[in-house]
């Protein structure tokens, strides 16, 4: 994984200096985090890559590299397998506006429309 996530819009979060815990209300879960988990957790939501995510919590924890790639890998592929976060790559698009819009939208250019070619 080497692009930033995206965290899912349903996810709610609470934090204390214990870390936080993340709440899924669709699938009813509760996931505490330790304090790095919490740091990842906030990164992640902050649109950092993973390598930038790594190389801050080596800094902020004082481990080498690779111990925080390994670290960062295995709680993203977690985030992403329990939905709560997902690859920018897989954002939907926006949705449309409703079909209420449209019909008004359209009404209204056919009277304009109809109005122009009156004159």
């Amino acid at each position: 994984m080497t692009e930033p996530l995206t965290r899912s819009p349903h996810v709610r979060e609470t934090h204390n200096q214990d870390g936080a815990v993340l709440l899924d209300p669709r699938r009813g879960k509760l996931y505490p985090l330790n304090p790095v988990a919490a740091l990842i957790w906030k990164q992640v939501g902050e649109g950092f890559t993973p390598e930038q995510i790594a190389n801050n919590v080596a800094i902020a924890c004082s481990i080498s590299l690779e111990v925080a790639n390994g670290d960062v890998s295995e709680f993203l592929q977690l985030v992403v397998a329990e939905h709560l976060a997902f690859p920018h790559t897989t954002v939907k698009p926006v949705l449309s506006r409703p079909s209420w819009w449209r019909r008004l939208r359209d009404r209204n250019w056919l009277r304009f429309k109809g109005s122009s070619e009156v004159v």
